[in-house]
C-alpha cells in the first residue's frame, strides 16, 4: 500500500484555500468509492502499458486493480498513452519516468508524492509533466492548477540535468472539455519555483499553526470532514437563508436573477447534503443507530463462480443457446477498428443525436450552446402547483 502525504498534491487546492482542513481532518479515514476504485484501475492499465509497451485495448477484459478492463477505460487511457508517445517521439534525447515518487521535504518536511507520468527533453531542456484524470463529472483545468504545479516543483528538483521550461498537461477524456481532452500551460522554471517558495511554503506553514483557520467554498466539495465541518454548515445555512429564505417558492414565479442566485447555491447545498449522507451512512454502518433511518440490503445479482467452469456445463446442455446475442461495436470502436485495417468508416452508417443541454455555470470551460427559441417558454411541470 502506497503512503499518502498529509499535505499531499491532489489536496492542495484545498488545503491552500483552507489551512485548518489538515488539522479538522486528522485521524478521519479516508473513504473509496467506485469511482475511485475505476480511477485507480484505469491509472494501473496505464503503467502497465507505459512498461510493457502495448496498447489499452489490448488489455480489454483483463483484471487490473480488482477492476475489468472497458472498452470504455481503454479508449479513455489510450488519449493519454497517445498524449505520451506523441511528447516522447522515438525517445531520441528524451528521458521518460512513469509513476515516479518525489520528495518535497526539502521545501517543508512531510512533503512528497508520485506522478503519473513526466518526460524530460534533454536536447530542450523541458520538463513535461502529465496527469491523467479518469473522471467524468467535473472538468479539471489546468492553468494554475495546485496539484500539477506541486508535481512539477517535485519533478523539477529531481530532473537529473538543468531545466528552462516546464510544460504540465492533463489529460481527461471523459469530462467534456472546450479545450479538448488534453490541455496543456507552459511556464519557466524560475516561475515555479517561484510559485512553490512564495505560493506552496507559506500554505504548508499555514496549515501547522494552531487555530489554523476554516475556509469555505467550492474547495470543500471533495473534503472528508465536509459533514462534520462547522464552517461549511455555517456557509451552507447562509446561502440557504439568502437564496431560499423560510418559504419554498413555485421556480416559474423566479426572475433570472433569482433563479442565478438559488442555482448558486444548490450546488454548495448539494454537496454538502452527500457529504452528509455518505457519513450518516457510515456511523449507520459501524454500529451507529440513525433515528427514522434503517440500513436494508442493496439489490444483489448473481454471478458465476468460476466463467469458464459455467460455459463448459452450460455448452454442453444448451449448446449455442448458452451463449448471450453478439453486441455491435460501438461507432468509436469501429471506426478504430477501421482505421486498424486500413480503410474509413462509411459516415452514412451512424449518426450523432442530439441529447440536449446541461445547465452549468458559466465558469464551465464548455462552449455555450444556444437554447431552441421554441423551448424557451415550456412551462416546467404542473406537480410544482402545490407550492403556490
Amino acid at each position: 500500500m502506497s503512503a499518502h502525504a498529509t499535505l499531499s498534491a491532489s489536496g492542495a487546492y484545498r488545503w491552500i484555500a483552507c489551512p485548518g482542513s489538515i488539522r479538522a481532518s486528522e485521524g478521519v479515514q479516508d473513504t473509496t468509492s467506485s469511482y475511485a476504485a475505476e480511477g485507480t484501475a484505469a491509472h494501473a492499465l496505464a503503467e502497465l502499458c507505459l512498461k510493457e509497451n502495448r496498447s489499452a485495448a489490448s488489455c480489454v477484459g483483463r483484471k487490473v486493480e480488482g477492476s475489468t478492463v472497458t472498452d470504455e477505460m481503454a479508449e479513455a487511457v489510450q488519449i493519454y498513452l497517445d498524449t505520451i508517445q506523441e511528447i516522447y517521439g522515438d525517445g531520441h534525447s528524451k528521458l521518460l519516468f512513469v509513476e515516479q515518487r518525489f520528495d518535497l521535504s526539502w521545501l517543508f518536511p512531510g512533503m512528497f508524492g508520485t506522478n503519473d507520468c513526466c518526460v524530460i527533453d534533454v536536447a530542450t531542456r523541458t520538463l513535461y509533466v502529465l496527469d491523467y484524470k479518469h473522471g467524468a463529472g467535473v472538468p479539471v483545468e489546468v492553468e494554475t492548477n495546485a496539484q500539477l504545479l506541486y508535481y512539477g516543483l517535485g519533478a523539477l528538483h529531481d530532473a537529473p540535468c538543468e531545466i528552462r521550461k516546464v510544460v504540465i498537461i492533463v489529460v481527461q477524456p471523459r469530462a467534456p472539455h472546450g479545450d479538448g481532452p488534453v490541455r496543456q500551460a507552459d511556464m519557466l522554471s524560475n516561475s515555479l519555483r517561484a510559485w512553490g517558495t512564495d505560493v506552496l511554503l507559506p500554505a504548508a506553514m499555514a496549515t501547522q499553526k494552531e487555530g489554523a483557520p476554516l475556509h469555505a467554498g467550492k474547495h470543500c466539495r471533495f473534503c472528508k470532514v465536509l459533514a462534520t465541518c462547522g464552517e461549511a454548515a455555517r456557509d451552507v445555512q447562509e446561502k440557504a437563508g439568502c437564496a431560499f429564505g423560510g418559504t419554498p417558492v413555485n421556480p416559474q414565479s423566479l426572475s433570472p436573477e433569482e433563479l442565478s442566485i438559488r442555482l448558486h447555491a444548490a450546488e454548495i447545498i448539494g454537496a454538502w447534503s452527500k457529504a452528509v449522507q455518505a457519513h450518516a451512512q457510515h456511523v449507520a454502518e459501524t454500529g451507529g443507530a440513525i433515528p427514522g433511518f434503517k440500513l436494508v440490503p442493496k439489490r444483489s445479482i448473481r454471478k458465476w463462480v468460476n466463467e469458464a467452469q459455467a460455459l463448459d456445463v452450460l455448452t454442453g446442455t444448451l449448446g449455442e443457446e448458452a451463449y448471450a446475442p453478439r453486441k455491435l461495436k460501438s461507432v468509436a470502436q469501429a471506426e478504430k477498428a477501421c482505421k486498424k485495417a486500413g480503410v474509413a468508416l462509411n459516415e452514412a452508417l451512424w449518426d450523432k443525436p442530439d441529447n440536449g443541454f446541461n445547465l452549468v455555470p458559466v465558469s464551465d470551460a464548455r462552449r455555450e450552446a444556444a437554447a431552441p427559441v421554441d423551448q424557451a417558454f415550456d412551462v416546467i411541470d404542473d406537480s410544482l402547483d402545490f407550492l403556490t
